[in-house]
């Protein structure tokens, strides 16, 4: 019944995982010894990065998909989009105080693991489903915001060189792989 399928399925994933539950006590010991580091004081230029908006927020929802499924939170993207303005201006002072502080809400990085099974295939193997994990929309929001902080800060200090590809805006393997056969073609008509 359900629970011999509830149990296949986790000894299923848990056979497909690399990670080996005795070697996971390093994470909450960087969990931990995290809290206790001094955090440097913020000085008014990267507060201001940190920042959320709702004009930025709204950017950020605009790139998502409002239909996607939510986290434990139950909160949709389309739940955000549709909030009130005042909720939203509350949204976005959360999101700053998270990224001031350099935390994020446990709630926000709890994962809810759903099996989807595959187009096509028999149902009643459990090899025929995937995994997919839900994450809270707001936690994603904050993620977004902070990789943009950062890719915006090490653009600006010119961290990345010219052949870094991957994690870029409008650059990815088709680029490299352009370049790449440019340079052999070069060497080539030598």
């Amino acid at each position: 019944g359900n629970q011999e399928q509830a149990e296949a399925f986790a000894v299923h994933v848990e056979s497909c995982s690399r990670i080996n539950k005795t070697q996971c006590s390093w994470s909450k010991q960087l969990e931990a010894e995290s809290l206790q580091i001094d955090k440097p004081k913020l000085n008014e230029t990267l507060k201001k990065k940190l920042t959320l908006n709702t004009e930025e927020l709204k950017s950020i929802l605009s790139k998502k998909k409002p239909n996607s499924s939510p986290g434990i939170d139950g909160i949709t993207y389309k739940d955000i989009i549709e909030a009130p303005e005042t909720l939203k201006e509350v949204i976005c002072r959360a999101i700053t105080g998270c990224l001031w502080l350099g935390l994020t809400p446990e709630r926000w990085k709890e994962t809810s693991v759903r099996m989807i099974p595959k187009a096509n295939k028999d149902c009643t193997k459990v090899t025929n489903y995937r995994p997919i994990s839900l994450i809270s929309c707001l936690g994603k929001v904050l993620e977004t915001k902070m990789k943009a902080t950062l890719l915006d800060e090490c653009q600006e200090l010119e961290v990345f060189g010219d052949n870094q590809y991957a994690y870029l805006p409008k650059k990815g393997t088709q680029d490299r792989l352009t370049r790449l056969t440019n340079e052999i073609a070069t060497t080539f008509v030598r």
